[in-house]
C-alpha cells in the first residue's frame, strides 16, 4: 500500500488574503506509486495486462494524475488520485462521465473502475480510459497557432461548452457526489439561493 505525503494542514483551505504574494496551499496528493501497486490496479480489471511505466502526466487541479503504460503495447490508462480533503470528488466525475457518454461530438473517457476501498492505495482512485490528443496551453500547442488557429480551437471549445449545457438535468442545482445537491426547480431560484449564501459568507468574512 503507499501512503499520502501530505502537509499536515491539507484539510484546512486558506481563503483569507495572502501577503507577500504567498502561494496558497496544494491539496493536491504526492504519491511515490510503485508499478506493482499499479499492475495490481488493472489486474482487478484484465490480469492478462503488464504494467511497464507509470509517469505523471499534466492535469487536475486537486488530482494526481498518472498515465499507465503497458508492455504488449495495449492503450494507455490514466489513473486519478483524489486527495481526502476533497475524497467525495471521485464518486462525483464516476457519476458524470457516463452522463455524457455518446450526448457529445467529441469522445468522453470511460471510467473503468472507481474504487474508495483504500486497499490498494491510501486515497481514493479512478482508472480511466485515456484519450489522445496534445495540451493546448501555453506549455503545449498553443505558441505554435496562428491567430485564426486559435480562433477556430475557442470555437470548438465554446461549441463542446455547449453541447454539455444541453444534457438534461433533473434540477438545477451544484452536481455533488451523488447527484444535485439541494435541487431547485429554476436557474433563478438556484442562483438566488447562491447570491445569497455567497452573500452571507462575504459578510462573515468582512467582520
Amino acid at each position: 500500500m503507499v501512503r499520502a505525503r501530505y502537509p499536515r494542514a491539507v484539510g484546512v483551505l486558506d481563503t483569507s488574503p495572502r501577503r507577500n504574494n504567498a502561494p496558497a496551499m496544494s491539496i493536491k496528493p504526492e504519491l511515490d506509486v510503485a508499478l506493482a501497486t499499479a499492475q495490481s490496479i488493472v489486474d482487478r480489471l484484465d490480469a492478462g495486462q503488464t504494467v511497464s511505466q507509470l509517469a505523471r502526466i499534466h492535469g487536475g487541479e486537486i488530482a494526481a494524475v498518472y498515465r499507465i503504460d503497458f508492455a504488449g503495447g495495449e492503450p494507455s490508462l490514466v489513473l486519478k488520485i483524489y486527495p481526502d480533503a476533497l475524497h467525495w470528488k471521485m464518486r462525483k466525475e464516476a457519476s458524470l462521465l457516463p452522463m455524457v457518454q455518446g450526448r457529445l461530438s467529441v469522445a468522453a473517457p470511460r471510467v473503468l473502475l472507481a474504487d474508495d476501498s483504500k486497499q490498494l492505495l491510501a486515497l481514493n482512485f479512478i482508472l480511466m480510459s485515456k484519450l489522445e490528443g496534445t495540451l493546448l496551453g501555453l506549455s503545449g500547442l498553443e505558441p505554435t497557432l496562428t491567430s485564426q488557429q486559435l480562433t477556430s480551437a475557442y470555437r470548438q471549445i465554446g461549441r463542446l461548452l455547449r453541447e454539455f449545457h444541453q444534457i438534461p438535468m433533473d434540477a438545477f442545482g451544484y452536481f455533488g457526489a451523488d447527484g444535485i445537491v439541494q435541487p431547485h426547480a429554476t436557474n433563478r431560484a438556484y442562483l438566488s439561493f447562491q447570491f445569497e449564501r455567497k452573500l452571507k459568507e462575504f459578510c462573515e468574512r468582512d467582520r
